[in-house]
């Protein structure tokens, strides 16, 4: 993961931080004042603003230059540092070389001192009272997307009177878990800074390593916040100096989903047409409706309808009325769709009905198999783990019930702690059913 991803929090504490530090360049004995300012390019944008200070201090053997500027109307912090043997005209190159720049807290712009050579700062001008320079490069965005920055330039009066310029004391988290929320993970946030941990590990990690959030912050105590869906944890951690704390965030008090059809309030999944992928359509789960004295979860499904489902034991349950192609008429009943614990090749059917087909009135009912079991399959781009499949067949008779045949079909997958991740629409058979597979889902209990 590219640098900035990893260091965005430290950016935001580093300009708050400079933000209350700023020093207004001064004069030196009767001399005019130098204007302090700096301005550089991105593609299709121009930046600029005051330089407020400059210093060039003794950091053990080496020298370094520290520049500090901003840009107040945008709240815009600018920090520049090089650093060599001994600070003198002459080119400083990566990783010798820093260049950060944000607005109101959020990192923009950052080189990655890491590439070797790939952004430069030249001091043009170094005296007892002033200096000037340029500097230009690759840097990162805050998505950490590579950009050409051009044309920058920096003049300032040297600071005098200190020195070391205010320094910062800093400290390196990394959260992971075992275990992690469906949908976008659990959300990590300390101030008003945030991020995900989305990757489950099975054992603690490196500082920074994969799967992990990894933040840079002032030594201190912080308090900060564990959230999986409306479920929010308390965590407390002390940041200590130049070392890195690996904390494990734990889920044992939120919820951790081990149906195969959850159905409780605020849960959303989204669906993408198989043959056109621009294609979308959600369903989402809503309040509790009583039905026949019996509580159901609502849920508005991809095809528009509302629909009532529970759980009993391991059996789950549809209150709604049969719906394919070219049937009219069907009464609204409850039925079994799901048996999670039952074997492969298990059958079940629902009570005899009456519904017109084709204006003809026949005897119907609906038949489901459980066709795969305990699977994974590769589901919209996406692998899927624990999967149950049902095959559901509408059969009807047209002899009064004596004897019954097909007259359409379609096949759901179900994934452990998810939902449906594959659908079909049904259609009159033979006609192809629409083929709905999952994109994302977002389970908030």
């Amino acid at each position: 993961m590219r640098m900035i991803k990893h260091v965005s929090l430290c950016l935001a504490a580093l300009m708050i931080f400079f933000s209350c530090k700023k020093e207004t360049s001064v004069e030196v004995g009767d001399e005019l004042p130098i204007e302090g300012k700096w301005e550089f390019k991105v593609p299709g944008e121009s930046y600029q603003g005051p330089l407020d200070s400059a210093y060039i201090y003794n950091y053990g053997p080496y020298q370094e230059l520290f520049l500090i500027g901003s840009a107040p109307d945008v709240k815009g912090e600018l920090i520049i540092r090089a650093i060599g043997l001994e600070i003198t005209p002459g080119s400083y190159k990566n990783p010798a070389a820093l260049f950060i720049y944000g607005e109101d807290g959020i990192p923009l712009f950052m080189n990655d001192p890491s590439i070797e050579d790939e952004f430069t700062i030249t001091i043009t001008s170094l005296d007892s009272v002033s200096i000037s320079g340029t500097f230009s490069g690759k840097v990162l965005d805050g998505q950490g997307n590579e950009k050409m920055l051009t044309d920058g330039k920096f003049t300032a009066m040297l600071t005098k009177g200190v020195e070391q310029p205010p320094q910062i004391v800093l400290g390196q988290l990394t959260l992971w878990s075992k275990n992690v929320c469906p949908g976008e993970g659990i959300e990590i946030t300390i101030g008003d800074q945030s991020g995900f941990i989305t990757q489950a590990l099975d054992s603690e990690p490196s500082c920074g390593g994969d799967g992990t959030i990894t933040i840079v912050l002032p030594v201190g105590h912080y308090t900060f916040k564990a959230t999986c869906g409306d479920k929010t944890a308390d965590y407390e951690v002390d940041i200590t100096e130049n070392q890195c704390t690996v904390m494990e965030i734990g889920l044992a008090n939120f919820p951790v989903f081990t149906d195969y059809f959850p159905d409780m309030e605020g849960l959303n999944w989204v669906y993408q047409d198989a043959a056109n992928t621009a294609e979308t359509a959600t369903t989402v789960s809503s309040e509790i409706e009583q039905i026949n004295d019996i509580p159901y979860h609502k849920f508005t499904d991809l095809s528009g309808k509302t629909r009532y489902y529970r759980k009993n034991n391991n059996e789950y349950y549809e209150y709604g009325t049969p719906d394919y192609g070219g049937v009219t008429d069907a009464p609204t009943i409850e039925y079994v769709f799901l048996k999670d614990n039952a074997p492969e090749n298990t059958s079940w059917e629902t009570a005899v009905f009456d519904l017109t087909v084709a204006q003809i009135r026949v005897k119907g009912k609906l038949r489901f198999t459980i066709t795969g079991k305990d699977f994974s399959r590769p589901i919209g781009g996406k692998s899927y783990d624990n999967l149950i499949e049902v095959f559901t067949e509408m059969l009807i008779s047209i002899n009064g019930g004596v004897s019954f045949t097909t007259a359409g079909f379609y096949t759901t997958v179900y994934a452990k702690g998810i939902g449906v991740v594959y659908a079909e629409i049904p259609k009159p058979y033979p006609d192809p059913n629409t083929q709905w597979e999952i994109k994302n889902y977002f389970l908030n209990p």
